[in-house]
């Protein structure tokens, strides 16, 4: 019962390590998109792109009530627990109402690509963090402007 209780424990350790070393680097490129036309992914956005799993400086700037989604570029399978906005003025998170959380395989993917997410009404810089866990793995900067 002991060598049983043991093996168990081991087994979840295991699993519960080689899950943190898959989903901290499962995301090697990430950039968001125009939510302006659904279901059609850019082509030629991260050929040849190094590897970039945190944008800190914003590149696209989005109007309120435009929408976005995402492209990544996947060294493992990955599922995502939640994507979240973070506002950089006020230190807070919002929770991006969302199914497309995988999971995805390596390759690219465009999470939220179908169903594109309104950014924040309140202008300001935003990062999109994408969590694994409790872990933010990815995220990209952008603003949104009156």
């Amino acid at each position: 019962m002991r060598r049983h209780l043991i093996i168990c424990l081991l087994a979840f350790l295991l699993a519960i390590s080689t899950c943190a070393c898959i989903s901290t680097s499962a995301v090697t490129y990430i950039s968001d998109f125009r939510g302006t036309s659904p279901g059609i992914p850019p082509s030629g956005w991260v050929e040849n792109a190094p590897t970039i799993s945190y944008v800190k400086q914003p590149k696209h700037e989005y109007n309120r009530g435009e929408k976005m989604f995402i492209g990544i570029r996947l060294k493992q399978k990955v599922t995502f627990t939640k994507y979240v906005f973070f506002s950089r003025s006020q230190s807070m998170e919002t929770v991006i109402q969302t199914n497309d959380l995988g999971p995805f395989e390596s390759g690219i993917s465009f999470p939220g690509i179908n169903n594109p997410w309104r950014v924040p009404n309140t202008p300001g810089i935003y990062d999109l963090r994408l969590y694994v866990g409790d872990s933010v793995i990815a995220s990209v900067a952008f603003s949104v402007i009156d």
